[in-house]
Parts: structure tokens; sequence; C-alpha cells
């Protein structure tokens, strides 16, 4: 049985030592003959991308070299067209550093792939169909076997000095365009993280910050989109992003913000924004008349899941258009389906816990909100018919 080990160690070793002496030949050769040559590969080269992006793409120059023990190819020139062979997108200069794992895979994978200065325009269709420079993503992408979930599929991908515009027909809104966008997608860690900064139209504001994990994301259907994400504007006016994003409670002000969104991909999602507006105006229920505030600071918290609607205000503090002022403070306003039948039971205008006036299917809870307040803003609260009343 021993004579049995030693001869099983001795094939695993010569195999072992076969499969090393292959690859520094691939090595020696790829170096030596290969990447010298690389500008006479163009061509195929150029096939080959065209055939993973599902486009037709152009290569006007290649040079290759190394990065430390990696294969590099620097692309100048390259462009790709749509299927009726118009130029759809142009990216003047491509610093790829490919990942050994493309001899396993038996295709392009790159371990760095580092774009500078493109210029790109995302389009959504008015039913709803996304385009990239002109070129339909299809529904292969959303299992990660079409073009954008290859290109998605990279260790890392780096974008500097882009100008992105983004067209929603959908909603019709004009066409938002950014500049200076600088992007990193690194997939090295789990989850993915990315980030992305770009220069806003002035009407906007200066910059804006977009940072984020990725659980799952699906180009088609954003909705099941499961992960983090951080955005933070300087001074901006908030009623101008109407044509492009659906602010919770119809939110406008001008000032600064900065807000996480987590989402569980199943529908579920929670907000947390800090915020320092003038301005404010709002709507926090369907049939409610518009709540202006001349202030509104502190932090906010609204939650959306199977167990019902949370709004939460920490150090929340604002002054309203006539003159009613409320010092930070914390509240917390529940609308649970699930409370529905405990508050009836107890009636709608019982304290709970001795915090807060109950209402039938949620509550409201405040460590320092004056009745005055409450009378003043009872209108503007989604609280129950009976509780209103009682407050008028």
């Amino acid at each position: 049985a021993r004579g049995g080990w030693r001869r099983a160690a001795g094939r695993l070793s010569d195999a072992l030592l076969l499969v090393w002496c292959v690859l520094a030949v691939g090595v020696l050769v790829l170096r030596h003959l290969v990447l010298p040559a690389v500008g006479e590969l163009r061509v195929p080269i150029a096939e080959l991308l065209g055939e993973r992006l599902g486009v037709a793409v152009a290569i006007e120059r290649i040079e290759g070299g190394w990065a430390g023990w990696r294969p590099r190819l620097r692309l100048a020139g390259v462009s790709l067209s749509d299927a009726q062979g118009r130029p759809a997108l142009t990216l003047p200069e491509i610093d790829a550093t490919l990942a050994w794992s493309s001899l396993a895979m038996l295709e392009p994978h790159f371990h760095r792939l580092e774009i500078r200065a493109p210029d790109l325009l995302v389009r959504r269709d008015p039913e709803g169909a996304l385009h990239v420079a002109g070129i339909a993503l299809a529904h292969g992408d959303e299992g990660g076997d079409g073009g954008l979930g290859w290109l998605l599929a990279q260790r890392q991908i780096l974008i500097h000095g882009a100008r992105l515009a983004w067209a929603d027909e959908a909603r019709g809104a004009p066409v938002l365009e950014l500049e200076e966008v600088e992007f990193r997608l690194d997939r090295r860690t789990r989850p993915a993280r990315f980030a992305l900064e770009a220069r806003l139209p002035a009407a906007l504001g200066e910059r804006a910050s977009l940072r984020g994990e990725l659980r799952r994301i699906d180009p088609l259907r954003p909705q099941r989109f499961a992960g983090r994400l951080y955005v933070e504007l300087g001074r901006t006016a908030l009623g101008n992003w109407r044509p492009w994003v659906d602010l919770p409670f119809g939110l406008e002000g001008e000032g600064a913000l900065q807000a996480w969104l987590d989402a569980d991909g199943r529908g579920g999602h929670a907000l947390t924004a800090d915020l320092a507006l003038d301005g404010v105006r709002a709507v926090l229920g369907e049939d409610l008349p518009v709540l202006e505030l001349a202030r509104l600071d502190g932090r906010v918290e609204l939650a959306r899941g199977e167990d019902g609607f949370r709004f939460a205000g920490r150090g929340l503090g604002f002054e309203t258009a006539q003159g009613l002022v409320l010092p930070p403070t914390d509240v917390e306003l529940g609308l649970d389906p699930a409370l529905d039948g405990k508050a009836r039971d107890r009636g709608t205008g019982e304290e709970q816990a001795g915090r807060g006036p109950a209402a039938a299917g949620g509550r409201l809870v405040a460590d320092r909100l004056e009745l005055a307040t409450l009378v003043a803003l009872a209108a503007h609260l989604p609280l129950d018919a009976g509780l209103r009343s009682r407050l008028a």
C-alpha cells in the first residue's frame, strides 16, 4: 500500500511539473512572440470583443506590454457601431490588463479595465428598454450572459473624464448631461462596490457623488436591485430633479443632503437622509394639503416592506411658513396593517405606553412634540380621521 501511495504521489508530481512547464512555455510565447506583435492581431481582437459584446467593434491601434505578471493591452481609437452600422460610441483610449483566468475560460477577462474620456449616451425608450450608446440591452443581459453582463463581470472597471447623457423617454424628460464623470467598479470584494462622481448642470448644483454595494443588479428590472446606495449632493434644488427622479412625498426644497438607500430586491427598501433644506414643500399622504416649511434640518428615515411603512425623524427640527418652530426632536410614525385590529381594540385615542396617540393601523411617537405643534400640523399628517378631528 505504501508503494502505491508513492507511485500516486510521483505521478501527481509529474503532472504538476508538466502543467508548470506548459504554463511557463505559454508565458514565454506570450511575452516574446504574441505581445510584441499584438498590433498585427488588431482585427481578430476586434472581432473577438465584438462577438462578446454583440456589436461591431473597430480598433485603430493596439500595443502590448506587461503590468507585473499580467499581460497588458493599450487600445486607441476603439469604436462601436449599432445594428445599422452607424457609429454608436468612440473610446479614445483603453488600458486593459488581462486576467490569467482568460486561459481557463477561453474568453477575454480583465483584471483591470481603464477607459479614458468616453462620450456616452444612455437612453430608456418609451417602452422602458435601455440602450447604451445606441445598442439595446438584450434580455440575455439579465443573467449576465449578454454583452453588458460580461462587461460588468470584469474585476475592475475605471472610467475617467467621461461625458454622460441620460435620455429618459419613458418619463418624457429632457436629456440630463453630466460632465467630468469618474466611475469605478470593483468586483474583487463581495459584495461588489462602485463609486461615481460627476459635475452637475448648473440648475441642479455643483457636484454629485454616488457610491454603493451591489448584491444583485438587473438593468432591465431595476426594482430587483439588492444592495446599498449612498448619494451626496452639495447645495441643490430638489424640485429641479423632478423630471428624472421621483422623490418621496414630492419633496421640494433647496439645500444640501446625503442619503442612504438599502434594498432587498423583493420590494422592501429603507431610506435614510440627512437634510439641511430651506423652502420645503411636501405632501405626506393622499388627499392631504401641501406642508410648507421655511426650514428643515435633521435626519429622516423611511422604510417600506411587508410589515408596512415607517417614518422617523432623528434630531428633526423645522420652522413653518407661519413661524411655528419645532426644536430638534425624535419622532416616529408607523403605518402597519398588522396594528389595525389592535388599535381598534384599544380605541383610536388611547395613548400607547404614554408616549403618543395611537391611530388605527399605526402609531405616532415623539419625545418632545407639543400638543400645539401637533394640532397645527394635524391636517398635513397621515393620521386617522378620528384622531385628526379630535385634534382640530
